[in-house]
């Protein structure tokens, strides 16, 4: 299954990754890093099935490309604490 996670670099969707991609899945991660961090993925970089991009889920363009390519959706992209609410 081909499978994108949005906050992908944060601590779930890092963990989801990681699992997702044991069992085999390909997975598609994006993050702007904003609040997630790439030495939560770093193990994952290499792998044959693991694509990061660091784009915020706010780019139309990209997010299109990336829904196109998958058959589910874990959408745990958010933001986190009053400076990024305000």
């Amino acid at each position: 299954m081909k499978i994108l996670i949005t906050g992908g670099a944060g601590f779930i969707g890092s963990h989801l990754a990681r699992a997702l991609v044991k069992k085999h899945h390909k997975v598609y991660a994006i993050d702007n890093l904003s609040t997630g961090s790439i030495e939560n993925i770093k193990d994952l970089t290499a792998h044959k099935n693991f694509r990061f991009y660091m784009d915020t889920i706010l780019n139309k363009q990209i997010m299109r490309r990336l829904i196109a390519k998958v058959d589910i959706v874990y959408h745990l992209a958010a933001a986190v604490g009053v400076k990024y609410i305000i």
